[in-house]
């Protein structure tokens, strides 16, 4: 029997983005495969509309049983969609996030709700992006430059996210961020590297 991967580090890109595409997200991915080139940690760069079901299963597979270490990196609709089903699909399965990093996280509408898309340019304060009890840190920045503006990030199970002051980028370019690039190979290297 082969040995268990238990280390992960996820990056989901925003809107627009795919992996084919010269975005920041996937040159931070590319970072992250460099940093662990050789070691025992997964890297994966996921878009934000990727079906979260079944890279959860993915994980819980390769862990075969053992704890797994699960680190992300998210931007734009990676934090309001993808982010928020993995990590809801990782709770369904006993796995938790040690840490997530997201830049300019925007709101993306359940199905059932899709009208509140529409208010939340002129209604910030009413839409927030709720994480489940699984995530254990984060740490996020905003802009408030250009739309879309990124949405506040709610996880009272554990009290107040790590929230950094509003950065100078617009919005198209927040996955390019050193804060936010410097934040996950940080974050990967202290909690992956061991």
């Amino acid at each position: 029997m082969s040995q268990p991967i238990t280390k992960f580090a996820i990056v989901i890109s925003g809107y627009t983005q795919d992996e084919t595409q010269a975005t920041g997200s996937r040159r931070l991915w590319r970072r992250l495969h460099d940093d662990f080139k050789g070691t025992d940690v997964q890297t994966m760069l996921v878009s934000w509309n990727h079906d979260m079901r079944k890279l959860a299963g993915w994980i819980n597979y390769l862990r075969d049983g053992g704890e797994a270490v699960v680190v992300v990196a998210c931007y734009s609709w990676g934090v309001g969609h993808g982010f928020v089903k993995l990590a809801n699909q990782l709770l369904k399965r006993g796995i938790k996030i040690v840490m997530a990093i997201c830049a300019d996280g925007v709101y993306h509408p359940a199905w059932y709700a899709p009208w509140r898309y529409y208010f939340v340019r002129w209604f910030r304060g009413y839409v927030s992006i709720t994480l489940p009890r699984n995530v254990q840190a984060v740490e996020w920045s905003t802009q408030e430059n250009e739309w879309p503006y990124g949405h506040d990030i709610v996880a009272d199970h554990f009290g107040v996210p790590r929230a950094i002051p509003r950065l100078r980028e617009v919005h198209q370019s927040m996955d390019e961020d050193a804060w936010y690039h410097m934040t996950t190979r940080n974050a990967c290297r202290e909690l992956l590297a061991a």
